[in-house]
């Protein structure tokens, strides 16, 4: 299997390594639904969905247009840049751009606040933060306040490397049901169209590819599974169906070109079939 090395600051280099699956019937079925997704008898729906229902913007994920939420990376803390880890020189604030920092200073203090309001979870209190209020693999939703192009916000905590990609899959997924667990007028879901970036490639130290590979196995995924439901990638859901047809569209969002590039690569091995875990190797 390959290897993958990366060096943390101040941390020893780091390798990719093997770990068993979880035997568990939730796990089964995600694996039999992901194998059903990337059989070849699917490999035109899968094209139709990346054509038609999954597409890239370059660019920072607050400025994205045509979602309904974005998805921050978030710390189980919801406390945006403000952990201790994150300020590597000492000083107060983050000392390099990621997704959390930008989202938590354009969204306003309103923000914050809403993410202090948020329930911590039995146990895990502490006197500086107040405890844990998203445990890794969860999300919480909250409103979007001063952000000009969405009206939700997703905090979706990802996994630190390394881990099992199977784990960043399943915030991904975690991301896709607090999503559509939003109820809107006549309680259909509010959210029918994600902002997504790379989950954990940032402070979590995960290869950037092998993220955008597990994002797009799930979220790609999600949306052929409910093109298969509806008969097609191209049939937009009833006001009826409400979650159970899931997302209507997927904006990757890449922080840079070269970001854009690896998830464009990603999509296009997706649709023929030749993704894996270890993204773009």
């Amino acid at each position: 299997m390959p290897c993958r090395w990366l060096l943390a600051p101040g941390k020893a280099l780091r390798t990719r390594f093997a770990r068993p699956l979880r035997c568990d019937v939730n796990n089964s079925r995600r694996m039999l639904s992901f194998l059903s997704s990337m059989s070849p008898d699917n490999a035109e729906l899968r094209a139709e969905v990346a054509r038609t229902r999954l597409s890239v913007a370059v660019g920072c994920i607050t400025e994205v247009r045509g979602a309904d939420a974005i998805v921050n990376c978030a710390n189980e803390h919801l406390v945006g840049t403000q952990l201790p880890y994150i300020n590597l020189d000492g000083a107060a604030g983050c000392v390099f751009h990621c997704v959390d920092g930008v989202v938590h200073k354009r969204a306003g203090p309103e923000l914050h606040e809403a993410c202090m309001s948020l329930a911590i979870e039995e146990g895990s209190y502490t006197e500086t933060w107040g405890g844990i209020r998203c445990p890794s693999g969860q999300a919480r939703v909250t409103p979007a306040f001063s952000l000009p192009h969405c009206a939700h916000i997703v905090h979706v905590v990802g996994p630190p490397w390394p881990s099992d990609a199977e784990e960043l899959r399943d915030a991904y997924s975690a991301g896709i049901k607090a999503a559509l667990a939003v109820e809107g007028p006549e309680a259909r879901p509010a959210i029918r169209s994600l902002a997504v970036p790379a989950i954990s490639s940032g402070i979590y130290q995960w290869p950037r590819d092998m993220s955008w590979a597990a994002a797009v196995q799930s979220l790609g995924g999600h949306l052929l599974e409910a093109s298969l439901r509806r008969g097609g990638a191209g049939e937009l859901p009833c006001p009826q169906d409400g979650a159970r047809s899931g997302l209507d569209h997927v904006i990757f969002s890449a922080w840079d070109a070269a970001s854009g590039r690896e998830v464009e690569e990603c999509l296009r091995r997706w649709v023929d079939g030749t993704l894996t875990e270890d993204g773009l190797l």
